[in-house]
């Protein structure tokens, strides 16, 4: 049981106990001469002495602890706010009543998340692997039930849309897998997970390997069978356990067929490849890929030394560049999505009229890339499609 703070009000009442006991017997009143009815003031008397040598007591010897009692320490305003004068972090008390209630339902929720994908890990019904897989991710697989059509259609805005999202989902599942068998998923340096391979090393071709997924799943039974949301899911899901050492995959969905899609899917592989490269590459080193460019040129490209450029490579592009080659970027991206890609280099270097008889690494290093831009766009029907 903790000590009570000193109480001042029962202090005072204690005193005041004291003196009016004490005014009866200075008083030269005896209790013979006093009516039976105040009786109570020896009582009283008694109380207030024990009431005034306890608060006396407690107050010499320094009992009242500021975490027992709730007061102000003396040295408060000496300590920095939720440290010590040790120098550690002082922990405060929980000032929300819901606090340990919001805990236990943050825990209840993972433990149901975890149940969800242990379930659909080990299950051998189809259908009960699907609602587990969907039940996981349930926002990502409405998303690619909404993209998916169009994308396979040879929407561009669509196929990043898809590719977003099939990236989205493998990140949930990988998480969900790594809670219930840590020794089959690994974290990476940029803070990725990847798939453990047979040799019980970390696979760094499995994101890759992943990628590649996403341009056969809307092709898949899966997708036939359930959808292409839910379909999508439950493919990833059964790659994913043929993929995790001890797991067993699921046998596709029996009398399904293959999806039927109007478009050959051919436009559809291209763009959410892309897509999905453009994700997994920083904006300049993309422009450098695409446009076959040296640390010299992109330099003069953006009126800055070479070393300039080594740097933005290891540390991040400057806030006063970034527009710049975010636009140069995209330019990029629409000629890697429509050209052959070992074609740009010569392309991008041969002057052309609509661009004035520059070249468009003319038209970059003379800042007009936002209107080269527009060009290029402007260039292809499907590069605003979608």
């Amino acid at each position: 049981m903790k000590r009570h703070a000193f109480d001042a009000i029962s202090f005072v009442f204690g005193l005041a106990f004291l003196a009016t006991g004490l005014a009866f017997l200075v008083g030269g009143v005896r209790l013979r001469d006093l009516d039976p009815s105040l009786g109570w003031i020896v009582p009283t008397l008694l109380l207030g002495v024990t009431a005034l040598i306890v608060g006396i007591g407690r107050l010499r010897s320094g009992s009242i602890s500021p975490v027992d009692g709730g007061g102000a320490r003396p040295d408060d305003d000496l300590d920095p706010p939720g440290i010590t004068r040790t120098g550690t972090p002082r922990t405060p008390e929980p000032s929300n009543p819901l606090r340990p209630c919001v805990s236990l339902a943050l825990a209840s929720s993972l433990r149901y998340a975890g149940g969800v994908m242990q379930s659909a890990l080990v299950t051998a019904d189809p259908d009960v692997a699907v609602r587990r897989a969907a039940a996981l991710a349930p926002a990502i697989v409405r998303e690619i039930d909404r993209v998916l059509p169009a994308a396979v259609d040879g929407s561009d805005g669509a196929a990043r849309a898809y590719a977003r999202a099939w990236r989205d989902l493998v990140e949930a599942y990988l998480h969900a897998i790594r809670d219930e068998r840590a020794d089959v998923i690994a974290g990476t340096e940029d803070g990725g997970l990847v798939v453990i391979d047979a040799t019980g090393s970390a696979s760094p071709a499995s994101e890759r390997v992943l990628d590649l997924l996403a341009l056969q799943a809307p092709f898949s039974p899966w997708v036939a069978r359930y959808g292409p949301g839910r379909g999508a899911a439950a493919y990833l899901l059964n790659e994913l356990r043929a993929a995790v050492t001890g797991l067993e995959p699921l046998a596709p969905p029996d009398g399904s067929g293959l999806p039927h899609w109007r478009a050959d899917g051919r436009r559809f592989s291209h763009l959410v490849w892309s897509a999905l490269a453009e994700a997994a590459e920083p904006e300049l080193r993309r422009v450098l890929r695409v446009f076959g460019l040296s640390l010299t040129e992109a330099a003069e490209l953006f009126g800055v030394r070479r070393q300039a450029v080594s740097q933005w490579l290891d540390r991040g592009v400057p806030a006063v560049r970034a527009a710049k080659v975010t636009a140069v970027a995209r330019v990029a991206d629409v000629l890697d999505r429509m050209l052959i890609s070992d074609r740009i280099p010569g392309i991008a270097r041969t002057p052309a009229t609509a661009y004035g008889g520059k070249t468009m690494l003319g038209m970059i290093a003379a800042d007009r890339h936002d209107e080269l831009l527009a060009i290029v766009r402007d260039s292809f029907d499907w590069a605003s499609t979608g």
